[in-house]
């Protein structure tokens, strides 16, 4: 969960983020207005939010360990 803007100017809001295990070998449906995609943890992408590839790749390898600790 955070509590963030998603833009210059804009209102902040609070974003749910979610986790799975998925296969990418499957096609993802996207939203109305929305893009999908599944990305490669091994390279970079772009966000508005650039530290959230550290923290997602961080979170990928806490549950790789078959930790429950975040």
């Amino acid at each position: 969960m955070a509590v963030r803007s998603f833009g210059p100017g804009l209102p902040e809001t609070l974003s749910l983020s979610y986790a799975a295990i998925g296969d990418p070998e499957q096609p993802l449906i996207a939203e109305d207005g929305q893009h999908a995609a599944w990305m490669r943890l091994d390279q970079g992408w772009e966000s508005c939010f650039p530290d959230d590839v550290l923290r997602v790749r961080q979170y990928v390898k806490l549950l790789r360990s078959g930790s429950s600790a975040w």
